[in-house]
């Protein structure tokens, strides 16, 4: 082998070894600069932040966060004692654990998120929204009524009991007395009329069912009704003789 050509062969090993650095410094291969990189030295000697962010493909997948529509348990305190025919409502309570809007819809009552207005018509709230619930008690005494409000899948329940009349009186709630008194019915001794012209003796007892007033007609050996609205007085039982027989209205 002569100089010549061992000078030769050496100059070709140094074009090779040039080459494959020249490939490794500007990404050839189809690698990127990172990609070469860590191709040559591993993956974990290379800092996260040693790596630019114009390095990274454009195809290069984005982590996404899936929809939860699923709130966390909400609920309401029920309420008792509460007047009759009247609308009543929640406190309000704050809606957590979504992170989109939800669907919010309600059966027997209405709601309103934050300050809006009441409505019962289906819409959406968001996390961290509050949201109320109102509803109209029964016309009956001693009587639940409930509301119930979904979101997301999740319900609450609020439910309103109307007071119990005992005595003729409204248990549990104010009255309402006007200065002015007047007669709703009855004078004495046992006519049964309407307003005035009926007639008690010595009412020793009064209770309501809320249409109707009982009056225990002490005297007279009778139990009168008196329509409320219209002042209408019967005798629901009793003959007005003083005894202990049973019988059906008048003949007991």
């Amino acid at each position: 082998m002569t100089i010549t050509t061992v000078f030769q062969q050496g100059i070709n090993k140094l074009f090779i070894l040039g080459l494959i650095a020249v490939l490794g410094a500007c990404g050839g291969g189809g690698k990127s600069n990172s990609q070469a990189a860590i191709s040559s030295v591993g993956l974990s000697s290379v800092p996260a932040s040693s790596i630019a962010a114009s390095s990274i493909p454009a195809s290069s997948s984005v982590i996404s966060v899936m929809a939860d529509t699923t709130p966390d348990t909400f609920s309401f305190t029920a309420v008792t004692g509460a007047a009759v025919n009247a609308s009543v409502s929640t406190a309000a309570v704050t809606i957590s654990g979504i992170n989109t809007a939800t669907p919010i819809s309600i059966t027997g009552g209405q709601y309103a998120i934050d300050s809006g207005a009441l409505t019962s018509s289906a819409g959406t709230i968001t996390n961290g929204q509050t949201v109320k619930v109102t509803l109209l008690t029964s016309a009956a005494p001693n009587t639940t009524t409930q509301a119930v409000l979904t979101v997301g899948g999740v319900t609450g329940t609020f439910s309103a009991m109307t007071v119990n009349l005992v005595g003729g009186a409204i248990q549990g709630a104010s009255l309402n007395i006007a200065t002015v008194v007047t007669t709703l019915a009855g004078a004495a001794p046992k006519a049964d009329g309407t307003g005035s012209a009926a007639r008690f003796q010595n009412p020793g007892g009064t209770v309501s069912d809320g249409t109707n007033l009982y009056v225990a007609d002490t005297e007279n050996y009778k139990i009168r009704k008196i329509v409320i609205a219209t002042g209408v007085v019967t005798t629901l039982a009793g003959s007005g003789t003083e005894g202990s027989a049973d019988g059906t209205g008048t003949a007991a």
